[in-house]
């Protein structure tokens, strides 16, 4: 008995945490993308960009990472865990995709002192919360909880 309420304990725990982390990248991702929405030609020029990406495109990634972010933000909300599982692992693939797209831009752009300390930044973080997420989405749905020796059904509400 004692341990399937530790089990349980520990899944609602793990769901927490993996709900604070689906939420802290997305207010990473929604300031990022309000920097590039509201991007003007002074703020291209100061990170290196200018000549090489239009401003419209900084723009449009801009309002796409916001709208990504309101996405993330919401779906953090679910108490299923299948779901946070999917949408912890599409987070995921995004992060690395953003992380592989900062390190293509700062290898083949010339980018500025601060820009490459953004691209850098931004990447590291990244990176970073995309392990942190592959840690939770994992302990959420791991098959046996070996600490507390009982099975985790996914089906069975946790």
């Amino acid at each position: 008995m004692s341990s399937v309420i530790r089990h349980a304990t520990h899944s609602s725990l793990e769901k927490v945490r993996l709900r604070a982390v689906l939420r802290l990248n997305a207010i990473i991702c929604g300031l990022v993308g309000l920097a590039g929405a509201g991007a003007t030609g002074w703020t291209i020029d100061g990170l290196g960009l200018s000549g090489t990406i239009p401003e419209i495109a900084v723009g449009l990634v801009g309002v796409g990472l916001v709208v990504s972010a309101i996405a993330v933000w919401s779906a953090s909300a679910s108490t299923n865990p299948p779901y946070l599982r999917r949408i912890g692992m599409g987070v995921i693939m995004l992060d690395l995709s953003w992380a592989a797209g900062a390190a293509i831009v700062g290898a083949n752009v010339e980018l500025s002192g601060i820009g490459l300390t953004m691209a850098v930044v931004t990447a590291g973080s990244v990176l970073g919360l995309s392990v942190l997420l592959a840690y939770f989405v994992g302990q959420v749905l791991d098959p046996i909880d070996w600490a507390a020796g009982t099975v985790n059904h996914p089906t069975e509400p946790i």
